[in-house]
């Protein structure tokens, strides 16, 4: 579960280059990067997140705002963009993409306010349902596909 939670702090930060859509950042880990300088974690939230929970606190949502805002996924006038979200949580894996669960999870929190809060819930919900409806039971995610 480790696995999950952290490539999905990280979610939008590892892109293939071929296929790059234009709306995709050029240097993504630039982003990820400053958005980790500007918005460090406490330790407690990182302890955390070693044994699998993710935390709600302000530090953590900051940083999936900044790195949303830059990664091109989230905007405040237009809110999520569930496709471009669902491509970039799994194209760069092997992860099967599951893009249903994506949309559900943005649906399901678009009007919680402020936005650092959604935001903070819909990759929450993502990690947590993709969690408990793929791979329950299993020591490891079962790893494949990409989003395209």
């Amino acid at each position: 579960m480790i696995k999950v939670i952290l490539f999905l702090l990280t979610y939008i930060t590892v892109l293939v280059a071929a296929g790059k859509y234009d709306w995709h950042p050029e240097d993504p880990n630039a982003i990820h990067r400053k958005c980790k300088g500007d918005n460090p974690l406490p330790s407690q939230t990182i302890d955390d997140l070693q044994k699998g929970q993710i935390t709600d606190c302000p530090e953590m949502r900051s940083l999936l705002l900044c790195t949303a805002k830059g990664m091109n996924v989230y905007s405040s006038e237009k809110g999520f963009d569930p496709d471009r979200l669902a491509y970039s949580l799994y194209r760069a894996s092997n992860r099967q993409c599951n893009r249903e669960l994506v949309r559900e999870c943005v649906e399901q929190y678009k009007n919680v306010e402020p936005e650092d809060a959604m935001i903070f819930k819909v990759i929450k919900c993502i990690v947590e349902q993709e969690w408990d409806k793929k791979y329950e039971g299993l020591s490891h995610p079962t790893w494949q596909g990409g989003c395209d």
